[in-house]
């Protein structure tokens, strides 16, 4: 009778240490698949919406004529000031540092002469991904950013692309076009901006600061945010004319500046 109950307990705890094992084998398994995909026990810190550059419902690709038989050479908008509205509500969104973000602004775009340095993404924490009535921001350098001295800038702001002077500071915006005769230009950046000298960065907001505001009615995470080229070209035939280097008196910049902020019509949308 003891012999039995001996061999029937040793023979319980086979059975048990069996399921442990078995159940630790499961648990690596699992834990090795995630750390492939997320790294083992450790949720994902933040997402990203992805901006889709089009004209009308295609896609605009590097070396491909799309607008008015010209091709994309480059497109960049730097934009902050983000805010998510809900229920009524805004509420700021703070941008972690990455390659493409710094001090809560963040640069979207690409040459494409240089299909390897390029960003289509707005990088967000998690705890701050929501859906909202609205999602806004400015495409614009905040003015404390905006006039940094360029031999210290730094991070997205070390692009030649979008420096314009140091008095000037940053173009917040630039579509570049091109074709095998002629090239077209739209460049926004602050005008208006009293120093010394271009070499000096002012004291003051300039007089015009250039900044579009851009609202996202219905925002939903997982929809691309569209930038529709046609919508900003509307009314514009691309000559030399027409080019457009944020000249406040210049007839086509009034006309490009109109279409960008026209909310009947968006740029930017979803």
């Amino acid at each position: 009778m003891v012999f039995y109950q001996v061999c029937k307990f040793e023979m319980d705890l086979i059975k048990a240490v069996k399921k442990i094992i078995k159940k630790f084998a499961y648990s690596v398994f699992i834990c090795a698949a995630g750390l492939a995909l997320f790294g083992c026990n450790k949720s994902v810190d933040n997402d990203s919406v992805v901006f889709s550059l089009q004209f009308q419902d295609n896609k605009i690709n590097c070396g491909q004529p799309a607008v008015q038989g010209m091709e994309l050479s480059q497109f960049w908008f730097y934009l902050s000031q983000i805010k998510v509205q809900l229920n009524g509500e805004w509420r700021d969104i703070t941008l972690p540092d990455t390659k493409w973000q710094h001090d809560n602004v963040a640069l979207v775009g690409q040459h494409c002469s240089d299909n390897t340095e390029n960003n289509w993404q707005l990088t967000l924490n998690q705890d701050e991904l929501i859906d909202g009535e609205k999602l806004a921001f400015s495409i614009a350098v905040p003015f404390e950013l905006n006039h940094q001295n360029p031999l210290q800038a730094q991070n997205i702001f070390d692009n030649a692309n979008m420096f314009w002077t140091w008095q000037q500071g940053y173009k917040s915006l630039r579509l570049d076009l091109k074709s095998d005769k002629a090239g077209w230009a739209y460049h926004i950046g602050a005008v208006g901006c009293k120093s010394p000298s271009v070499m000096r960065a002012p004291k003051a907001e300039c007089r015009e600061p250039n900044n579009i505001n851009i609202e996202i009615l219905d925002f939903k995470l997982n929809k691309n945010i569209v930038i529709d080229i046609s919508r900003i070209l509307s009314h514009i035939e691309l000559t030399s004319e027409s080019r457009c280097l944020s000249m406040p008196h210049q007839k086509s910049c009034n006309v490009l500046m109109g279409n960008l902020k026209n909310i009947r019509l968006p740029v930017y949308y979803q």
